[in-house]
């Protein structure tokens, strides 16, 4: 209802790969089509729910025409053929995005580096460095840059210490004492993130850790590169002399990097994540990391930089962060009214000035404040943004305009969106933390406060999540009769369970590909113990049916005739 008439959503409705747990409810509620199709089982559970009338054949019907309509509008099906020519234009682009994403997060003067300096690089990622994520967003690109074939266009005086291992060892101490920078790469390799898997930390690999020890004395003259697609705790993180978050860099990331580091490109990313100095000051860690069958989110909408912002906490670099080898002023805050109602839109004037020596690029962000709200909100969150090019010397004006909806709020009391009356603050800066320009505006009459210091913390207990959701989020021993919605990691307390999941695992590794490396089976064990059995027959592409994993439950439950009749039976 809110998808079709409060946002006005007329498309087809998709499900994510493998998640419908109720094809006759998710029909019911919407939903269109189920991805990917999970055969004859679930259609003719829809057709006997028809039958005996407790689904409406007009929802069976709106989702056809909306499945329909997706279908005409894409037209026939044409053979994909590649496109030859358009390789540059496309590596142009990938250039493009990695040059303006990648975050300079730390500069003590050593950055850019100059072209006559005595260099020494170091780090295994150079020769096999992270261009994307794992899983299902891996392609295979046409041509890759690397930093180790460009790098001579940049330095002069080069060397690369191949093995981080002769490094540990202390077998380049003349070397390292010589050099004049130290370009370190370290980050996370594709088994540490991809699909299918959580990690249970955030630091980087032993070895790497050991190699920031090893360097300690030198880490003063050394620019710390971070190949990684996801947030690290980065060990000795204040005494580096520079620090640039290079992320999963892309095809072309490896000249984008060189540009940065030598003062060709100004570096104008920003963090999309707040860094923080340990794994135990996010939120989520209490209730995260397999200590239960079952996650409850008990830090509720307080996810990200708005918990840091609500519970004021130091962190390594906040959310928004990003630094640049030019100066920018923030200088005036202006909106075209002090008073909104519900409908209005107000229009907010920042300008910003750069008063560096070198063109750059900033990403203004706006961020809205309810001063003495009665209600448990964020202290401020994002509603807005913009990215400009400012030469030396110049001022950019940019408007923003704010609808009133950007001021409502969930209220859980009234389980609706609200927009309550009183005193807010639009205020704009570089990062989640600056305030260097405040707009005061009034919706309606002001209020008085109410949250106490305590409210917070009252809210991020379980207690507190069991007070907002009716019951507290217990876990029950699992025991028969188990589900398809039970994972291999419940069902393995069972040892048919255990036999079976053997026999899965096994059929999986013959099936992958990639088997045959270590960390790849790891993976593949982990996903299979995580995936409820639902979804894995789902995910199978025919090789287990949802038919007959409704009979290895029957099994593993004891129920061993119909266990046995539904594997024999695929349909």
């Amino acid at each position: 209802k809110k998808v079709r008439t409060e946002w006005g959503f007329q498309g087809c409705l998709i499900s994510d790969w493998g998640a419908v747990d109720d094809r006759v409810a998710s029909l019911a509620g919407g939903l269109d089509l189920e991805m990917p199709s999970s055969g004859d089982y679930y259609f003719n559970k829809i057709k006997q729910a028809i039958k005996q009338k407790t689904l409406s054949e007009r929802s069976l019907d709106e989702a056809v025409n909306h499945v329909l309509d997706l279908v005409f509008k894409l037209g026939p099906k044409k053979p994909l053929k590649p496109k030859g020519g358009n390789e540059s234009k496309y590596h142009e682009l990938a250039y493009r995005i990695a040059s303006e994403s990648m975050v300079l997060l730390q500069n003590k003067g050593i950055l850019p580096l100059k072209k006559p300096e005595k260099v020494i690089l170091i780090g295994d990622l150079l020769k096999k460095p992270r261009l994307q994520g794992g899983g299902s967003s891996h392609i295979i690109p046409r041509k890759v840059d690397y930093v180790l074939d460009l790098i001579d266009n940049y330095a002069s005086d080069l060397t690369y210490l191949e093995n981080e291992t002769d490094v540990l060892k202390g077998n380049c101490q003349t070397e390292l004492e010589q050099a004049e920078k130290i370009i370190l790469v370290l980050g996370l390799n594709e088994e540490d993130e991809t699909e299918g898997t959580d990690r249970v930390t955030l630091d980087l690999p032993l070895k790497q850790r050991s190699l920031v020890e090893k360097l300690k004395p030198y880490l003063g003259k050394t620019v710390l590169v971070l190949m990684t697609g996801s947030v690290v705790i980065i060990p000795e993180r204040e005494n580096f002399g520079g620090v640039v978050l290079a992320g999963l860099m892309g095809q072309a990331g490896a000249k984008a990097l060189l540009d940065i580091l030598y003062g060709t490109v100004n570096p104008s990313g920003k963090l999309t994540e707040t860094y923080a100095d340990a794994l135990e000051d996010y939120p989520a860690t209490p209730f995260f990391g397999g200590k239960t069958e079952n996650v409850p989110y008990a830090e509720g909408i307080f996810v990200g930089y708005r918990y840091f912002l609500t519970k004021p906490k130091e962190v390594a670099y906040p959310f928004g962060y990003g630094l640049s080898y030019t100066e920018f002023r923030y200088q005036t805050i202006k909106g075209n009214r002090s008073t909104l109602t519900e409908g209005t839109n107000l229009k907010v004037t920042v300008s910003v000035a750069n008063v560096g020596a070198m063109a750059g690029k900033e990403t203004v962000q706006l961020y809205l404040r309810k001063v003495n709200s009665r209600i448990i909100r964020p202290n401020k969150v994002l509603i807005d943004f913009q990215k400009v090019l400012i030469q030396p010397g110049k001022t950019a004006e940019l408007d923003f305009f704010v609808p009133s909806d950007a001021f409502a709020v969930y209220d859980e009391k009234v389980h609706d969106y609200i927009i309550e009356p009183g005193e807010y603050e639009i205020i704009a800066g570089g990062n989640c933390l600056d305030e260097p320009l405040v707009f005061k505006v009034f919706f309606g009459k002001e209020t008085e406060a109410q949250i106490n210091p305590e409210s917070l913390d009252e809210y991020m207990r379980v207690e507190g999540l069991a007070q907002r959701m009716g019951s507290l989020p217990t876990i029950p021993k699992r025991k028969r009769p188990y589900t398809l919605n039970d994972s291999f990691r419940i069902l393995r307390k069972n040892i048919l369970g255990r036999l079976l999941f053997a026999v899965i695992k096994n059929q999986a590794l013959k099936l992958s590909r990639r088997s045959r490396e270590a960390w790849m089976k790891k993976v593949i064990k982990a996903t299979l113990l995580d995936t409820p059995l639902r979804t894995l027959a789902v995910m199978s592409s025919g090789a287990l049916t949802l038919k007959q994993a409704e009979g290895l439950i029957d099994l593993i439950n004891g129920k061993f005739s119909s266990g046995i009749k539904k594997l024999k039976n695929k349909a």
